[in-house]
């Protein structure tokens, strides 16, 4: 994939410009340099899916994948979104929905237990997390 040579090459360039500025007596720009280049090492090696752009993410949701939620953030706040399910997952005995969000027009994470109604074409799920795992986490 061109995007991970393209991040390889950039960490290692700018991991060796942190070093040169270190040794220039720079240690504030040279530290950033580092940071910077071992972020674009990292990402060179990440799964496909995490280095899809969001329209390549959005054309990877089918239509079977995707939702309307009614959702209460952390701080309390409720939104109505439509979600393009990408991953679901369990984390400490919680479970967790990576999702392309419409109305963020971004991807977000929603913690399960604050999802407050989910549909898929009209159709209210019941059981959430009961559906999410038979979906999308227990393997036929």
């Amino acid at each position: 994939m061109k995007r991970r040579k393209l991040f390889r090459v950039s960490g290692i360039i700018c991991a060796v410009f942190g070093v040169i500025l270190i040794i220039a007596s720079e240690t504030g720009f040279g530290i950033l340099f580092l940071v910077i280049g071992g972020f674009s090492i990292l990402m060179s090696v990440l799964p496909d899916k995490a280095l899809m752009t969001v329209d390549e993410l959005r054309k990877h949701n089918t239509a079977d994948d995707i939702y309307f939620i009614e959702y209460t953030d952390v701080d309390g706040n409720f939104s109505g979104r439509t979600i393009g399910i990408i991953k679901v997952y369990r984390r400490k005995r919680k479970i967790y929905i990576d999702a392309y969000c419409h109305l963020a027009q971004d991807n977000r994470t929603f913690l399960t237990e604050r999802i407050n109604s989910m549909k898929k074409d009209d159709a209210v799920i019941e059981d959430i997390d009961t559906y999410l795992i038979n979906k999308y986490i227990t393997k036929p």
